[in-house]
């Protein structure tokens, strides 16, 4: 999935990380032939990626960043929901979690690059939902879901 690069710091071994809007940090190396990213390795180069849109793993497993208490906040924007069939989806804008404490969901996911995937969500199970992604919810039983929006500052 792709984010856009906000700024550069590097790691304990000097190279360099990228950091992402959603929160992540993705290392970007030159090691051709395989990565071949010489704009890394001056100042320049780093300064003109940044706004620009790199892969993020993190986000297409569905893995929440780094959050603390001063930096999030954590909302439940629907806090529960019981029918048989109750479906709810939409787009977000930051990042989302749902919890599902009984029952049974099916979650489909698509990626702002189009690309869909889907899981069933059995009580005590969660999935994060990246920033950007379409989603939609459907039970398959009776279910208790919640979905809880994480606000960074």
């Amino acid at each position: 999935m792709q984010q856009v690069i906000t700024g550069w710091t590097t790691d304990d071994e000097g190279d360099w990380v990228a950091l992402l809007a959603c929160g992540h940090r993705r290392h970007v190396r030159h090691r051709p032939p395989l990565f071949p990213a010489p704009w890394v390795l001056d100042e320049i180069g780093r300064s003109d990626h940044v706004g620009q849109p790199i892969d993020c793993g993190r986000c297409r497993q569905g893995i929440l960043p780094p959050l603390t208490d001063e930096t999030a906040t954590l909302t439940w924007i629907d806090a529960r929901a019981t029918d048989v069939e109750w479906v709810m989806g939409g787009r977000t804008n930051h990042w989302e979690l749902v919890v599902v404490a009984e029952g049974r969901v099916h979650l489909e996911l698509t990626f702002a690059d189009g690309d869909t995937t889907t899981w069933w969500l059995e009580g005590g199970m969660q999935r994060a939902l990246p920033v950007g992604c379409a989603y939609r919810l459907r039970t398959a039983t009776h279910a208790s879901v919640l979905l809880a929006r994480f606000d960074q500052s």
